[in-house]
C-alpha cells in the first residue's frame, strides 16, 4: 500500500491512472456513470454466476466485496 493512503484510495488511484491513461477521468461525471453502469453488469454477471453453481458462495462474497470497493473509487478521488 502506497505510504499515507488507506486501501480504499489506493484502489481508486490505480483506477483512476488506467482511465487516465486512455485520456478519461472518473472526475468527469459522464465518464464515472458509464463506469458504474459497467460495473453493475459485472455485477450482476458474478450474480448469475453464484446462481448457476459456478462460484460458491465465499467466492461470490469476494467477488461483490471487490465491485463495492471499485464503485466506490469516483466518490474517493
Amino acid at each position: 500500500m502506497a505510504e499515507g493512503l488507506t486501501e480504499q484510495q489506493e484502489l481508486a488511484a490505480v483506477i483512476e491512472g488506467l482511465f487516465v491513461g486512455r485520456h478519461r477521468t472518473l472526475s468527469d461525471p459522464a465518464t464515472a456513470e458509464a463506469y458504474l453502469i459497467t460495473l453493475e453488469a459485472v455485477s450482476m454477471m458474478v450474480d448469475a454466476a453464484r446462481g448457476r453453481g459456478v462460484v460458491g458462495e465465499s467466492e461470490h462474497h469476494v467477488l461483490r466485496a471487490h465491485l463495492e470497493g471499485m464503485a466506490a473509487a469516483p466518490g474517493v478521488l
